[in-house]
């Protein structure tokens, strides 16, 4: 059976990112981790969104709270 890889991409903006957001990213990241390949680019901590805040500025900064955790959760448990 044919396996597709799928990349997570950054995104365009990190502060506007709510718990809906978040709960379905969980649910999409889950589903393609069981039947298909998903993974982190290193690239992806790197770029900055529309404000000019990086993933890692997001996943690691001073801002953190519960849905930066959330995330951080879901990306740490990916392949890069």
């Amino acid at each position: 059976m044919w396996k597709l890889d799928f990349f997570v991409l950054p995104s365009k903006s990190y502060e506007d990112i709510n718990e809906n957001d978040a709960y379905e990213f969980g649910e999409k990241a889950e589903y393609l981790s069981k039947t298909e390949k998903l993974y982190i680019p290193d690239e992806f901590y790197d770029v900055p969104d529309k404000n000019n805040v990086a993933a890692v500025d997001f996943l690691y900064g001073n801002g953190q709270n519960d849905l930066s955790d959330y995330f951080l959760e879901i990306i740490s448990k990916q392949k890069t």
